[in-house]
């Protein structure tokens, strides 16, 4: 028989929101630099994120109910016949459900020196150290990536985030042009340079997952599963 799936919201939602705080410290040397070193973090609250409600909870299995889906896969059968009793609704399949439950926390160091040169010259560099972590990166999006694996336990969503960049530096500067004509006159050449570490990514498996039956999954071995 075929189980209806459906999609809906909770009826209260909280509020999502944000906390910020910083602090940094600015020191001129006695050759002209000019050093900034600081701490920048924000913390979100009550994040959207979608996830299945009538999701089988495979943590409370007992011995017994695992043998018995194991013995019905490994004999190729069906397994909706056994999870489907399994899910709160037993009546529907998925249920895909909108709450602000997620949460974010990024933290960052950041260094920058500067120095105003002779002759119109200007120099700046900065460098930025941080890590964002969070269980909803994007969400609505439509990336399978981000697809809640666990609906039971978002704790084991949270990780890296999609858009984390751990290492950036940037430098720039800027010459006035020496020229006092009327129309050349304050004129300015500008370059800037950004080199940043890669962005993480989440592998998936589109693979059926017949413990579920739900068509995604994530790898759990890191390397060839067949070495040693």
């Amino acid at each position: 028989a075929a189980f209806s799936r459906s999609i809906g919201a909770v009826g209260s939602f909280a509020n999502p929101y944000s906390m910020q705080w910083s602090f940094g410290v600015q020191h001129r040397t006695a050759s002209g630099w000019m050093v900034d070193l600081g701490y920048a973090a924000l913390r979100g609250i009550n994040l959207p994120v979608y996830r299945n409600a009538n999701q089988i909870n495979l943590g409370a299995l007992t011995a017994v109910q695992r043998s018995q889906i194991a013995n019905t896969i490994r004999e190729g059968k069906d397994t909706t016949a056994l999870l489907q009793p399994l899910r709160r609704y037993p009546e529907f399949d998925s249920i895909t459900i909108s709450e602000n439950i997620a949460s974010s926390s990024y933290h960052s160091g950041q260094f920058r020196v500067s120095r105003r040169l002779d002759r119109g010259l200007l120099l700046d560099a900065s460098y930025t150290f941080a890590k964002s972590i969070d269980n909803a990166s994007d969400f609505n999006s439509g990336d399978p990536s981000e697809q809640v694996l666990d609906a039971h336990n978002l704790r084991a969503q949270r990780g890296a985030s999609s858009f984390d960049v751990r290492h950036r530096v940037t430098v720039s500067g800027q010459y006035a042009l020496p020229f006092k004509g009327t129309l050349l006159r304050g004129w300015t050449l500008n370059s800037v340079a950004t080199m940043q570490s890669a962005q993480p990514f989440t592998p998936f498996l589109p693979s059926f997952d017949a413990f579920r039956n739900e068509a995604f999954n994530r790898p759990d071995v890191i390397g060839d599963p067949l070495a040693g």
